[in-house]
């Protein structure tokens, strides 16, 4: 509160406020305009691709996709068995009489529609980002055998298994 000169408070002279409240509160809001304003003529009128440079890269980060397959020496063909529907979506479904590991530590399961799962230890299920299914079988009362289930409503009817044997 400000003193009047004759010690006597402003507001008991004049029943107002000595400082006022709204003009602080427009000055603040200006400066932050003002701010905003020169923050926006910084950036440039038309945006470029940016320069980057960088060394060649290692060899292991270089590399894209899977490590290369092993050489396989065997190939089994597998007929749909039927359809499964999973989160109320109907798949392809093949099933083998084997389980996966029957197949040796490693394989590669290719559709006839173009699409891969590479399953680089039999023992473990495997589902890929397109949601392909590779379940090794033996574990539940369920899969009491290896079944794969291709992505949501593919067309595939036959698999062919890439394994060592």
């Amino acid at each position: 509160m400000a003193i009047c000169p004759d010690n006597q408070d402003y507001e008991t002279q004049n029943g107002a406020d000595p400082i006022d409240r709204d003009r602080r509160s427009v000055l603040r809001k200006m400066a932050v305009g003002a701010v905003a304003v020169a923050g926006c003529s910084m950036v440039p009128a038309k945006w470029t691709t940016p320069l980057a440079e960088f060394a060649v890269l290692p060899a292991h980060a270089a590399t894209s996709g899977y490590a290369a397959d092993p050489p396989f020496t065997k190939t089994e063909v597998i007929e749909k068995s039927g359809v499964i529907s999973i989160d109320k979506v109907l798949r392809p479904k093949f099933v083998s009489p084997k389980l996966g590991r029957d197949y040796g530590s490693s394989m590669k399961i290719v559709f006839d529609t173009g699409g891969e799962i590479h399953v680089p230890d039999t023992s473990n299920d495997v589902i890929t980002k397109e949601k392909r299914i590779y379940r090794t079988g033996g574990r539940r009362p369920d899969i009491p055998t290896m079944e794969v289930y291709a992505e949501p409503k593919s067309q595939a009817t036959k698999i062919v298994i890439h394994f060592m044997g």
